[in-house]
C-alpha cells in the first residue's frame, strides 16, 4: 500500500525528533560532571604512599556514618592504602549532582587535605602553646588577621580563664579540611599560624 504524502511527512518528522532527542540525551549524558572533573587537580597522585596510608589511618579512626561501600574498605585490612585508593578510582567516576554524603567522602579521602600542602605544618603531638600562640597573641605590627584568628586571638588573650588550646584545636581540626586553593582563607591562616 503506497504512503499518502502526509503519512511521508509524518514519518520523516517522527524519525527527526527520534534522532534529535537521542543526540540530546549523548550530549547530556556525556557533559555531565564527574566526581573526578570537580575535585581533579586536588586528587592525591597514585604514587604517593604515604598520603594514602595516612587516608587509611583517618578511615580507620572515622565514627561517622558511612557509605556501604567506603565502610567495606574501613573493614578490610589495608595498611598500604590500595584498597582506598581503588575506591576512589571507582567513586571519581559517579557524576556530580551536589555536595551529598558521597562527594563528601570523595573529598576527604581522594584529595589533599589542607595539612598535606602546608609547608612546615606543626604536627599536633610536637605543639607547644607558649611558642605556637605568640605568634597570634602578639602578631607583627599592621597585620590584619581574618575574622577567624581574631576570634582565636580574643579566647587566646581573655583575661578572665583564656583558652590556650584554642589555636592549637582550630589548627587540628583545619588540617583534615579539604583543601581548595591557596586563595581558602582556612588555608591562608594555616600557613602563617599553624607552621614551625
Amino acid at each position: 500500500m503506497p504512503i499518502s504524502k502526509v503519512g511521508k511527512i509524518a514519518i520523516a518528522t517522527v524519525s527527526a525528533g527520534g534522532v534529535s532527542g537521542g543526540v540530546a540525551y549523548g550530549y547530556h549524558e556525556f557533559t555531565k560532571v564527574t566526581f573526578k572533573d570537580k575535585l581533579g587537580k586536588n586528587l592525591i597522585k597514585q604514587d604517593e604512599a604515604e598520603k594514602w596510608k595516612a587516608r587509611v589511618a583517618t578511615l580507620k579512626a572515622d565514627t561517622s556514618a558511612l557509605s556501604k561501600s567506603l565502610k567495606l574498605v574501613k573493614d578490610a585490612d589495608d595498611s598500604t592504602g590500595d584498597k582506598v585508593k581503588e575506591w576512589c578510582e571507582d567513586s571519581l567516576k559517579n557524576k556530580f549532582t551536589s555536595e551529598d554524603q558521597g562527594f563528601k567522602e570523595v573529598q576527604k579521602y581522594c584529595t589533599y587535605n589542607i595539612k598535606d600542602k602546608v609547608s612546615g605544618a606543626i604536627e599536633i603531638s610536637r605543639w607547644s602553646n607558649t611558642t605556637n600562640n605568640l605568634k597570634l597573641k602578639s602578631p607583627a605590627p599592621n597585620t590584619v588577621l581574618s575574622k577567624e584568628m581574631t576570634r582565636i586571638k580574643n579566647e587566646l588573650t581573655k583575661s578572665v580563664s583564656p583558652n590556650e588550646n584554642a589555636l592549637r584545636d582550630w589548627c587540628k581540626a583545619t588540617y583534615e579540611k579539604p583543601f581548595k586553593d591557596d586563595k581558602d582563607p582556612d588555608y591562608l591562616d594555616a600557613s602563617v599560624y599553624c607552621v614551625a
